[in-house]
């Protein structure tokens, strides 16, 4: 009876003194810890994903951060690998949304720069085509921008996006203009209106037509460049885009008339008219820029007249007649000269473009002396291609880009 009693005893003793040590262990693994803070389905939304707020959750544990730029470097890219069930249209985007909110939301910068990261790489693009405002319930995409726009400027940057997208499929398109208005950064307003019409499509161009009216140049080149992340032009958008860009070509900022250079490139047909009438009233007023020469040095190359709403053989003859005009104009500088009888050349190895550019061979100027040799050995090289017949290297795919 009394060996009972001892090993009772001593048992007793043993879970006294194991239960200390193994409170002591909990205590000392904060990683777990934490995971059981942020990873637990109890605390979620109910409308959150807990597998991926796990996923987001087990990317803190595993990558290395470097919060001031939101970089994480993570073994075998796993968070491009979970970005990818969205790029692939594996997973929705809508639906995730509430567990990006969550994870935005929570106390550890580790999982907000995470979540931040997923959305930059996953996020950022068209959400897919069929989807219209009112995809997303509104209230949960008011929540998602205003988590965003309150991180941390290297985690909104990356976030934003996606936060645009949400909003204007969620019909928060106007809440959204004033939250961007309100912004902290100007930065943050460029991303922003550089995403607006991807999901708003017409609906929010007037505002944005708005917004870029009297703004500072960054926000003009975001509101053109957002253009460029609106798929699928209906004839009634390519209407509406191209007409509002065109306004842009009397700006006196070089970057922006480049920009409206592209866009109108992009819009093509008639709405090139109104570029080359902007060239030729620049070249006659002598006040001729490089920025707005660019919209139509290559305008008739064979590559973007064999691409979508190409220049037509009228539309080709002006652009012709026009760089011929620049590489005459005394009054300009032998920079943009020269950078139109290379276009020239690019286009139309010839006999009559090097015959305009013969007497420039012996100029003490050197860009024009360079250019016009440049030209003869193209056309040279074009003759070669034309006796040698079908099948021979065009020299034109060859050719160097005029000066920049």
């Amino acid at each position: 009876m009394g060996s009972i009693r001892r090993w009772l005893a001593l048992g007793i003793s043993g879970i006294l003194l194991a239960a200390p040590a193994c409170d002591r262990r909990k205590r000392a693994d904060p990683t777990a810890l934490g995971a059981a803070r942020t990873a637990g389905p109890a605390l979620l939304p109910r409308a959150a994903d807990p597998v991926l707020y796990g996923e987001l959750t087990r990317l803190v544990e595993r990558c290395r951060f470097d919060l001031a730029v939101n970089r994480l470097a993570c073994p075998g890219d796993e968070a491009r690998a979970l970005s990818a069930h969205y790029t692939a249209r594996r997973r929705s985007r809508v639906d995730a949304v509430p567990t990006f909110t969550a994870a935005l939301s929570a106390d550890d910068p580790r999982l907000q720069a995470a979540a931040a990261h997923v959305l930059h790489l996953g996020f950022r693009e068209s959400w897919g085509p069929e989807l219209k405002p009112g995809a997303l319930g509104s209230e949960e995409a008011k929540r998602f921008l205003d988590v965003v726009l309150r991180l941390p400027l290297p985690r909104a940057r990356h976030a934003l996006p996606a936060a645009v997208h949400a909003a204007v499929l969620g019909g928060q398109a106007e809440g959204l203009f004033r939250a961007l208005e309100r912004a902290a950064s100007e930065e943050l307003r460029v991303i922003g209106y550089r995403y607006v019409l991807t999901h708003g499509r017409l609906g929010v161009l007037p505002k944005l037509r708005d917004v870029a009216r009297q703004a500072s140049t960054p926000v003009v080149l975001a509101a053109l460049q957002g253009t460029e992340h609106l798929q699928r032009w209906t004839a009634e958008e390519q209407s509406a885009i191209c007409a509002w860009a065109a306004e842009f070509l009397s700006d006196r900022r070089p970057s922006i008339v480049s920009r409206t250079a592209s866009v109108l490139r992009r819009c093509g047909g008639s709405h090139l008219d109104p570029l080359i009438d902007a060239v030729e009233r620049s070249l006659r007023s002598g006040k001729l820029t490089l920025a707005l020469l660019s919209g139509v040095r290559d305008l008739c190359t064979d590559r973007v007249r064999s691409g979508p709403r190409p220049p037509s053989a009228a539309q080709c003859e002006r652009v012709r007649a026009l760089l011929e005009r620049v590489v005459l104009a005394e009054t300009l500088g032998s920079y943009v000269r020269a950078t139109a009888l290379l276009a020239l050349a690019e286009t139309w190895p010839d006999g009559r473009t090097a015959e305009l550019a013969r007497p420039f061979e012996q100029l003490e100027d050197e860009r024009l002396r360079e250019a016009s040799r440049s030209v003869a050995r193209r056309v040279a090289q074009a003759e070669s291609v034309r006796l040698a017949g079908p099948g021979a290297r065009d020299p034109r795919a060859a050719a160097p880009q005029p000066p920049m």
